[in-house]
């Protein structure tokens, strides 16, 4: 069993590390295509301290949040929701949007992306893979890309591997 402990210190260190590189990923031209996501756990966002500690990683480094994206991963394992809001509030103030990633991959996570006040979604790569060998997933991709362009959010596939698949999906939208 990991720590709590060390798994936020872990996830700190990935942060800073994602956070040094921006300056370098804009020069190039990279964050703008279109950002640089950062994963973050369920136990990551309910930590009232994880916005302070990205913002101080931010000053340190000299930058802003511009391009950054927290990616919340398995938002049905989220326990604190006020405190994931709260969290979720203070990235938005320093500049920092929210996306769900691996939508799809768990029953019900797309119910969460409401909740969470994504960007956008992400959705599993193998949702996708699946798609285009099952009728079942092709019709969950669809209406998935239906319920969040409803919704307003803009939709992210990852996975796509080649020309008919991508045609395919632009196809919804």
């Amino acid at each position: 069993v990991v720590s709590l402990d060390l798994a936020r210190r872990l996830g700190d260190v990935v942060m800073g590390e994602v956070v040094a590189a921006l300056p370098t990923l804009r020069a190039i031209g990279v964050v703008d295509r279109p950002y640089v996501g950062l994963n973050a756990s369920p136990t990551q966002l309910q930590d009232r301290m994880f916005a302070g500690r990205l913002s101080a990683h931010l000053r340190s480094e000299g930058t802003e949040g511009t391009g950054l994206v927290v990616e919340l991963t398995d938002p049905t394992a989220v326990t604190d929701w006020p405190a994931v809001t709260e969290t979720i509030a203070e990235l938005a103030r320093i500049g920092i949007d929210l996306a769900v990633d691996d939508t799809g991959s768990e029953p019900g996570d797309l119910l969460y992306r409401d909740r969470c006040e994504a960007r956008f979604v992400k959705l599993d790569r193998s949702l996708i893979a699946e798609s285009r060998r099952w009728a079942r997933e092709r019709r969950l991709v669809e209406a998935t890309i239906r319920l969040c362009a409803d919704a307003g959010h803009p939709v992210i596939a990852q996975g796509i591997e080649d020309a008919a698949t991508m045609d395919w999906l632009c196809g919804q939208g």
